[in-house]
């Protein structure tokens, strides 16, 4: 399967891919509104204006559009590595300003959110809750791309 690049056309099995161009936004508007099931908070977070990174994937049949998919970027906090050393207030002072921090590149690259994937009883999620982030009531649901890499199995293929 072929991959479009922006402003590229492929047609292939009787469909054509493509990313959207601006004349679509009429019809993907009225089309998100129209659809009672679509959230309205995944409506709005699918507008460029909060999420700069925002593209959307069109599928057409016979030149009309039978679907269309937005996406865009979050950060996603893996995990805390603390130095098991480092005092109970320089964690938190190290917490404070890699939020900071981390906040600050990821508007100067259009990122708007920034994701941690943890359990509710976990120190982290207590610390998120506090700190401005709000837990999604909904499941997330991942699909790796590419399979994560293990050392321990790389190294034997170097």
């Amino acid at each position: 399967m072929q991959v479009p690049e922006f402003g590229e056309t492929i047609k292939q099995d009787g469909l054509t891919y493509r990313w959207a161009q601006p004349s679509d936004a009429e019809a993907f508007s009225k089309w998100s509104s129209e659809n009672g099931k679509i959230p309205h908070k995944d409506i709005l977070a699918s507008m460029s204006a909060n999420n700069p990174t925002c593209v959307y994937f069109v599928i057409e049949k016979d030149g009309v559009p039978i679907l269309f998919a937005p996406f865009y970027v979050q950060m996603i906090l893996a995990f805390l590595g603390f130095n098991p050393e480092a005092g109970r207030k320089d964690r938190i002072d190290a917490l404070a300003k890699m939020q900071e921090i981390t906040s600050k590149f990821a508007e100067k690259h259009g990122i708007r959110e920034i994701a941690v994937q943890t359990s509710p009883e976990y120190p982290v999620a207590k610390w998120a809750v506090k700190n401005g982030f709000n837990e999604e009531p909904r499941k997330t649901f991942k699909y790796r791309v590419t399979p994560l890499i293990d050392p321990e199995v790389e190294a034997h293929y170097v």
